[in-house]
């Protein structure tokens, strides 16, 4: 399930809440390197890898806050948490890139 207080994003992982950091140069940085791609190129690439896309994301925005590794957060196993975070990761990146979701 997705919040957002304050502009801060949280997800519920296996019962957990975790917040999303901040969109800044190092998350920014991070997803062009855990990607191997340009933020500009973001969008064809989730377009056509959309689960290993979001699952790097959703881990680029944890791992400065909390020990979680990507394998941590791909056992989810409940399609619920699993849409939840894919919504989150967009919200996310939607509202940093001040796109209004409609």
């Amino acid at each position: 399930m997705l919040t957002e207080k304050d502009k801060k994003y949280t997800v519920k992982i296996e019962g957990k809440e975790y917040e999303f950091a901040p969109i800044n140069w190092n998350v920014l940085s991070g997803i062009e390197t855990e990607l191997n791609t340009s933020i500009v190129d973001l969008i064809p690439m989730l377009q056509k890898s959309i689960y290993k896309s979001t699952l790097t994301l959703a881990w680029v925005m944890l791992r400065d806050k909390y020990p979680l590794t990507k394998e941590d957060i791909g056992k989810v196993t409940d399609h619920k948490e699993i849409m939840a975070i894919t919504s989150a990761v967009s919200d996310v990146l939607l509202d940093f890139f001040g796109v209004k979701d409609e």
